[in-house]
């Protein structure tokens, strides 16, 4: 198939659309007329109707049928008044509107993705972009903006999850990993993962007390335009800003009884999390050197 290109592409299609239209015989409306009438005039109609109905009658041709049925009719729709408009209108609420919107949107991405993957990338990281806080009445989005991003569109990488101590993480990380000096009651085991997908470092610390898994600390470094973005619904959680050594930092706190503090710091993005006392989870953070 030779190349092709988009406004080619277009006009091919319109051609070929225009051809076809034009290939569909169409018969008389007289003879299919009386081939309905024949058939159900005696029992939809009386003499007076008929003239009347006929002229509200649209031939639409239907590809593929054979000789016993070659068209169908359907009824003109009707001039409606400026009433009848108003009376047909819904009352569609602002939140159904957007939502309409928002599933407009996601067909075009998905849709681009399909022909051109790069241009679908680039449009999805604008949109990540325009929608910013609110994202209906009872969530939020919270995101930490960044400069700018680097990540090149249509990249695609396998991100794979390496265990590691904490001497093989650190040579593996372009930052220092931070280590909380102070962890509560028996926590003293710990399992170490990274990942790395191009610029991107990701750090994870699980802390053990009994064989259960009560503390996570995350730790990544910033790179792009949105280096922390976080959907929260705030009907099962709280948030409200704090400090950690100096740094603006938001606590999340969920009805499950597990809290969430994120920061960052020299360029380096944090995520503690654990089901622990508010004045804990903080003093851990505040630990971390």
């Amino acid at each position: 198939m030779p190349d092709y290109r988009e406004d080619q592409l277009d006009e091919l299609l319109k051609e070929t659309i225009e051809s076809t239209l034009d290939g569909i015989e169409v018969p008389p409306v007289d003879k299919e007329w009386e081939k309905f009438d024949a058939k159900y005039g005696n029992v939809l109609f009386n003499d007076n109707e008929r003239e009347h109905y006929l002229a509200d009658l649209i031939v639409q041709k239907t590809p593929g049928l054979g000789e016993e049925n070659p068209a169908i009719y359907v009824l003109k729709p009707q001039n409606a008044t400026s009433e009848d408009r108003k009376k047909s209108v819904k009352p569609y609420s602002l939140r159904f509107l957007r939502n309409i919107a928002a599933a407009c949107i996601l067909i075009a991405i998905f849709t681009m993705m399909i022909a051109k993957p790069q241009k679908a990338a680039a449009m999805g990281e604008w949109i990540l972009q325009f929608f910013k806080v609110k994202t209906g009445e009872t969530t939020e989005n919270i995101q930490r903006y960044q400069g700018s991003s680097g990540q090149q569109a249509g990249e695609y990488q396998e991100i794979k999850t390496v265990e590691a101590n904490l001497e093989e993480a650190q040579k593996a990380s372009p930052f220092r990993i931070g280590i909380p000096s102070y962890l509560p009651g028996n926590v003293t085991e710990r399992k170490i993962y990274y990942e790395k997908a191009g610029d991107i470092f990701l750090v994870r610390i699980e802390y053990y007390e009994a064989g259960q898994k009560v503390i996570l600390l995350n730790q990544k470094n910033i790179k792009g335009d949105n280096a922390f973005s976080k959907g929260n619904d705030t009907d099962d959680s709280l948030s409200k800003r704090i400090k950690i050594k100096g740094n603006e930092a938001l606590l999340f706190e969920y009805k499950n009884n597990t809290l969430e503090i994120v920061w960052d710091n020299n360029r380096v993005l944090y995520q503690l999390r654990g089901e622990l006392p508010a004045e804990e989870l903080i003093k851990i953070a505040e630990s971390i050197g």
